[in-house]
């Protein structure tokens, strides 16, 4: 909320049902576990029950615990469109980067038309849905997508079912697809944190949705004109 000491944060639990709570706002010293984000340690994120994904040892939960904003989590089309912007706090959790996509795929013809959901941790992000496709339809919708690591980071992933599995190489979908415009999005707003470090949590909400804004308005303006510049960074 602008203008408040405080954030008002969702997510999903194991069974599907959203949960909420209010938090310091940023800058604050707070501790993770008071708004119960989800880690290796609670029983959101299972490692027995995940059968491939523990050989590739690309987890981010058990690596940073931040006790103010971690950075932010953007989901995108291929061509760079920007589809939402959100915080994350404590640490890059699974079930953070869940809730945004679970809410955009709630939209029919998202659902109609998306096939492939990329993901530079897909073989953690597929089985953490796999212990969830049977709280409602969105998520058995999202499992059931074809769910592959992006191919910048895919040399990371060493364990051979990964490789069997989220091989981008192996899906003809992605033939010819950029798989990682996350990175060069990423990087874009990367050359702007120092800025952005110092504001408070309203400035920094708003520079997030003008940011998103005015770098799909370029986009936008660069296929409708046909031009081959890049965005300036």
């Amino acid at each position: 909320m602008f203008g408040c000491s405080y954030q008002h944060i969702r997510w999903l639990t194991p069974d599907g049902k959203a949960e909420e709570s209010w938090i310091p706002s940023q800058g604050f010293n707070i501790d993770p576990k008071a708004y119960k984000l989800p880690s290796l340690n609670d029983d959101l994120i299972d490692p027995n029950d995940d059968v491939f994904s523990n050989s590739c040892n690309t987890s981010k939960e058990k690596n940073v615990r931040r006790k103010k904003t971690a950075g932010i989590n953007i989901v995108t089309f291929p061509c760079g469109t920007i589809l939402s912007c959100d915080e994350l706090y404590g640490s890059e959790s699974l079930s953070q980067v869940l809730l945004p996509i679970y809410s955009l795929m709630k939209q029919p013809d998202l659902q109609r038309d998306v096939r492939v959901l990329i993901h530079d941790n897909a073989c953690r992000f597929a089985a953490f849905l796999k212990k969830r496709i049977g709280a409602n339809h969105i998520l058995q919708h999202l499992y059931d997508l074809d769910i592959r690591v992006d191919r910048h980071h895919f040399k990371n992933h060493i364990g051979e079912k990964c490789k069997a599995n989220h091989n981008p190489d192996d899906c003809e979908l992605l033939d010819g697809v950029n798989t990682s415009i996350m990175e060069q999005v990423n990087s874009w707003f990367g050359r702007y944190r120092h800025s952005a470090r110092y504001m408070n949590s309203a400035r920094f909400a708003f520079y997030l949705l003008l940011a998103c804004h005015l770098n799909n308005t370029f986009r936008l303006y660069k296929r409708q004109n046909d031009v081959s510049y890049d965005i300036p960074m």
